[in-house]
């Protein structure tokens, strides 16, 4: 039964189920793949709905995921999200593409954005003089083992020396992760120019950091090896925006519908030689930077915060069924 592994995998287990049992609740709200056949388990038994919040598309979550684990996912995904009174994910290409597979209604789109941070306008905070270059590369891990890092550091080295390029990294490190790193930038001769920070807790306190820290550009570097990275809006490109930074990002649909046309620019995968022309370009022209920066600021203030009335329509899909069910 060569499926089994995989399903072990994509589902949390009775344990999570039992933890459910336990607390109850009125609705059972199933975070990925990972929880919900637990919590649809626990729904039935207690007698509730159950709401599905989709952040990926799971059966392409990876491209070397082996054929039998992804129909495993697939399968346990569409079985489990029909039965659920609510489907919400957090963009619009998601949603369209999990109403196409599975056949149920577009779920709600409620973006991963950070609650609104105070933080010094763009405009007030001061820039680095021509030929600098501030970066921020912030992240859950931030190693050599993370996509984006080296392509990040080897654009930084053929900057160098024309360019006085500086890099912040925050984020989780292991400690042979870190000494890979060191052991990297002294290769590159970019040791004296990053500094390594440990991660801070929550989506605010990141804001807060990477505005204080005097980040300029905030770096978000993505694989697009397979359909729910290149779909899949990163929540660190919010971030920056909130934070007044401009972004530059990996060329890919998702990241474009997060930033494109509010202080972004982007690079194709992989290209290392197109990622440091940005850097030369915006450590020069610091013009057009700090433009970038308003607007991604900008577009933080207005948009970013979400409508008052999205868990009204969220919570409103979840009540017939809840009545059904008595």
């Amino acid at each position: 039964l060569p499926g089994l592994p995989a399903l072990a995998e994509a589902t949390s287990g009775p344990e999570l189920c039992w933890a459910a049992l336990r607390t109850g609740g009125d609705v059972i709200h199933a975070n990925d793949l990972n929880t919900l056949p637990a919590a649809a388990w626990a729904a039935r038994l207690l007698g509730v709905p159950y709401v599905y919040d989709a952040h990926e598309l799971y059966p392409d979550e990876q491209p070397d995921m082996p054929e039998v684990d992804r129909r495993v996912r697939w399968t346990a995904e569409a079985h489990y999200i029909r039965g659920a009174a609510a489907v919400l994910t957090v963009n619009s290409l998601l949603a369209d593409e999990i109403a196409q597979r599975y056949g149920v209604p577009r779920p709600v789109v409620l973006r991963n954005v950070p609650r609104p941070v105070a933080v010094t306008p763009p405009g007030e905070r001061p820039l680095g003089p021509s030929g600098t270059l501030h970066l921020l590369h912030h992240g859950a891990h931030v190693g050599l083992e993370h996509h984006g890092t080296p392509d990040i550091l080897r654009a930084m080295a053929l900057c160098r020396p024309e360019l006085d390029v500086r890099l912040t990294v925050r984020g989780g490190l292991s400690e042979p992760s870190a000494a890979a790193l060191r052991a990297r930038l002294r290769e590159l001769e970019l040791l004296p120019h990053v500094r390594i920070f440990p991660p801070v807790a929550g989506a605010e306190a990141l804001v807060r950091a990477a505005a204080d820290d005097g980040a300029e550009l905030g770096l978000a570097v993505h694989p697009g090896s397979c359909l729910s990275f290149r779909y899949a809006s990163s929540s660190k490109i919010f971030e920056y925006q909130a934070a007044g930074l401009a972004v530059c990002a990996t060329d890919l649909v998702g990241n474009r519908i997060s930033a494109a046309e509010h202080g972004a620019v982007f690079f194709p995968e992989g290209d290392v030689e197109a990622l440091a022309r940005h850097f030369r370009v915006l450590g020069h022209d610091r013009a057009r930077l700090r433009a970038m920066q308003r607007a991604a600021y900008a577009f933080a203030q207005a948009e970013l915060p979400p409508p008052r009335d999205t868990f009204t329509v969220y919570l409103h899909r979840a009540e017939p069924r809840r009545r059904e069910r008595g």
